[in-house]
Order: structure tokens, then sequence, then C-alpha cells
């Protein structure tokens, strides 16, 4: 009885340690249709996120905005809400640069509704006294998005 009892408790252990290597195997080769099943989540948890850093938005919280919306792009890197929304945080935190940098990428990478991008673009320059590109881009919202 001792012998087939330590058979089975081998070919249990192996058989363990063959699903093991099995799936990391399947890690590693990362087929398409494995990370198709993820989509939905990533879509959950970024949405979660960037929910979160609407909430900091609101209550003046701009660099706990400002994380949780990279970390929202960390997992969907195209969302276009949470690039829109991490501008407008960087904008009312002082950060001008990196406010106009988002916005121009938003722009070239989003052209779909451009009025409320050009629209920040254009604040932006107002508040840095850069009038010409200031009114460039309010003309510029009011053709979008009259």
């Amino acid at each position: 009885m001792k012998l087939s009892e330590n058979l089975i408790i081998t070919f249990l252990i192996l058989g363990i340690w063959g699903i093991i290597i099995a799936f990391g195997i399947l890690t590693l080769i990362s087929p398409v249709w494995l990370e198709k099943l993820a989509d939905p989540g990533k879509q959950v948890e970024a949405n979660y996120k960037k929910d979160y850093g609407n909430q900091f938005l609101r209550q003046g919280n701009y660099a706990r905005a400002i994380v949780q919306y990279k970390e929202a792009l960390q997992i969907l890197p195209e969302m276009k809400s949470a690039m829109g929304n991490l501008a407008i945080a960087y904008y009312r935190s002082g950060d001008y640069t990196k406010a106009i940098f988002t916005l121009n990428y938003v722009l070239e990478n989003h052209p779909e509704n451009p009025g409320a991008t050009y629209y920040n673009l254009a604040e932006i320059y107002e508040k840095t006294g850069k009038n010409e590109k200031a009114i460039e881009n309010y003309l510029l919202a009011a053709q979008t998005s009259p």
C-alpha cells in the first residue's frame, strides 16, 4: 500500500508542476485571445481610476487627481476622457507646460471633438499672456463647436 500511495502523491505533484509550467508558457506566449479576456476588466479599472480622479479634481486636490488620471492611462493609454481631465488638472495646478502638451496630444491623436480642447488651450494661453495664441484657439473652438 505504501508504494501505491507514494506513486499517487508523486503523480499528483508532477501533475501540479505540469499545470504550473503550462500556465507559465501560456503567459510567456501571451496569445491575443488571452489578452482580450482582460479588456473588460481593464476598462472597468481605468474608469474607476478616472472617476476617482474626477472626485479629487472637483475637491481641488489636483496632485491626487493627476496621480489617478495617470494610473488610468497606464491601464488604457488612449483613454480620451482621462487625458482631457489630466490636462485640466495640470492647468488648475499651474503646470501650464504639461497641460498644453497634453491638450496638443489630444488634438493630434483624438481630433473627433476638438472644441473643448481648443477652448482649454485658449484659456491657458490667455492666462499665460500669449494672447495671439489664445485668440487663435478661441476662434478654432468656435469654428469646431459653435
